[in-house]
């Protein structure tokens, strides 16, 4: 029995032998696969990147096409290469794309492809704005939420409100410009707080912008200090430091310690002031007398100055004012306007709402017509329009004469007809 049992298993493993040799004599036909399945520049891998570029593929031609960022350098670029299973590629690392690179592809097979590599850097951008500058609490230690200025990108100017006892000096913003654009700053200018950004776009043309700073004030102090850090150059004597504005020359306070009178031509003959913030914390202000001989070189009244509406007396005179806001008609306590010797070329109709004014000077001006609403005038006893180039005048405003206005005017200036005549 044992003797059949050993038979039987011979010729089983004889069977298995025979068929474990068929199956050698027929083995499983390789692979030719032998595609570039995709071509990527990592920017985590190339430091002349800051994005990743994915390459084209034209598995037809066997070509491989890449467009990276203007200004990136070729010479030393390492790409990300998936390829078909079981194939091998011929370059490995970084490799010079100055010019074609050649690719070859071997299957498991032994086949091979070979893959046109091709790198051209983008055309150079034309895009010269700055997008967006903002002063972020994060990197300004004296602030305590993000400041982002408003941008104007047709007249090219960036303006940033900033309350006015920070000191801006130590202030960094944080700018974002167009794609590959490169920002340079210079300033402040002199007698300014100007700054001129200038934008060079990829394509070299450039764009400048002119950044200011918009003081802000929420105290009486404030107010003041916005004066003093709007005129770079103005020479006054006052200590930001002194926490007792009335000691400041020409500065007034009433018993509560409000401003009642803001009087700057007083002992300070070599100031300069040609800007006056906006604000509405002055609101118990009286007087305000900007005026003194050479002139401050006002250039501006903000509208705000409408909210003043304690003023009983405004001297802005001998200052380079072209204009008035319309908003000065909101002063209706109003009763001495001092406008001479300045460069103004109209007055606005609005005036005619001064119901209190009683004087009126602007002489030494540019005039060439004034409103007939100054006819409204009922308590105007004094008007002084001479040395302008004025041919005649309202009949509105030359009947106040008979109200016993004095309306001084030069030899030739005559009273226009009145529309009923």
């Amino acid at each position: 029995m044992k003797k059949y049992f050993y038979v039987l298993l011979f010729v089983a493993g004889g069977i298995c032998m025979a068929s474990c040799n068929k199956d050698d004599d027929n083995p499983s036909p390789k692979s030719d696969a032998k595609q570039i399945l995709s071509f990527v520049f990592k920017e985590e891998d190339n430091t002349a990147l800051n994005e990743d570029v994915t390459a084209a593929i034209n598995q037809e031609d066997k070509t491989i096409t890449a467009t990276v960022p203007f200004g990136t350098e070729l010479t030393s670029l390492l790409p990300l290469i998936e390829v078909s299973e079981k194939a091998a590629v011929s370059l490995t690392g970084a490799q010079d794309f100055s010019s074609e690179v050649d690719y070859v592809v071997t299957a498991e097979n032994g086949t091979k492809a070979t893959y046109k590599v091709s790198v051209k850097k983008a055309d150079p951008g034309t895009g010269k704005q700055i997008l967006s500058f903002v002063f972020k609490a994060t990197d300004n230690e004296v602030l305590s939420k993000d400041m982002p200025a408003e941008i104007d990108q047709d007249s090219h100017t960036i303006i940033a409100g900033i309350p006015a006892s920070i000191d801006v000096t130590t202030l960094t913003p944080s700018i974002e410009a167009s794609e590959g654009a490169v920002v340079l700053s210079s300033g402040p200018q002199e007698c300014s707080n100007e700054v001129i950004y200038t934008v060079t776009a990829q394509d070299a043309t450039q764009a400048t912008y002119t950044f200011t700073f918009k003081f802000t004030a929420t105290t009486q102090k404030e107010v003041l200090m916005a004066i003093y850090k709007s005129n770079p150059c103005n020479y006054l004597s006052w200590d930001l430091d002194n926490g007792d504005i009335g000691t400041w020359t020409g500065v007034y306070v009433d018993d509560e310690g409000n401003i009642t009178e803001l009087s700057l031509g007083e002992g300070e003959k070599n100031s300069s002031l040609s800007n006056v913030p906006e604000s509405d914390r002055g609101t118990s202000l009286k007087t305000i007398s900007l005026n003194k001989e050479g002139g401050y070189g006002l250039t501006n009244i903000p509208a705000a100055i409408g909210q003043l509406t304690s003023l009983v007396s405004l001297s802005l005179g001998n200052n380079q004012l072209a204009s008035l806001p319309a908003e000065i008609g909101q002063l209706t306590n109003l009763k001495f306007l001092y406008l001479y010797e300045n460069q103004l070329t109209s007055i606005p109709a609005e005036i005619g709402q001064l119901a209190s004014l009683e004087e009126l000077y602007l002489y030494e001006n540019q005039l060439t017509s004034i409103p007939a609403e100054i006819g409204q005038l009922i308590n105007l006893t004094y008007l002084d329009i001479r040395n302008n180039p004025l041919t005649s005048i309202p009949s509105e405003v030359c009947n106040l004469e008979n109200n016993g206005t004095n309306i001084i005017k030069d030899d030739g200036v005559t009273c226009e007809t009145a529309a009923d005549d």
